[in-house]
């Protein structure tokens, strides 16, 4: 199994742009074949956010975000949720043994 794991901060004055942004990824995620969970934290004046997508292996991901990618909405959307984002995001990656 393949994990890709997003790990990023949005301000609370921006949750609701963000929340509706990442409605609109979700739908056209799924729809090119990916699924993730999503964990949030709300602290003082921030959420702290954690995106999980599970895989059978990293050539799946590989073949579905090169579909995500390849669709015209998605660097908008990236562009969006980048402007929302408190500072940076970090990405990761990990495989069960």
């Amino acid at each position: 199994m393949f994990v890709k794991v997003y790990l990023y901060k949005i301000q609370k004055n921006n949750f609701q742009k963000w929340k509706k942004n990442n409605d609109i990824v979700t739908r056209l995620y799924k729809k090119h074949g990916g699924d993730f969970q999503r964990l949030v934290r709300k602290e003082n004046d921030f959420f702290h956010i954690v995106e999980l997508g599970f895989y059978k292996s990293k050539k799946e991901f590989l073949k579905i975000i090169k579909h995500f990618d390849s669709d015209p909405k998605t660097e908008v959307l990236f562009k969006n949720f980048l402007n929302l984002v408190h500072n940076k995001f970090t990405e990761e990656e990990f495989e069960t043994v």
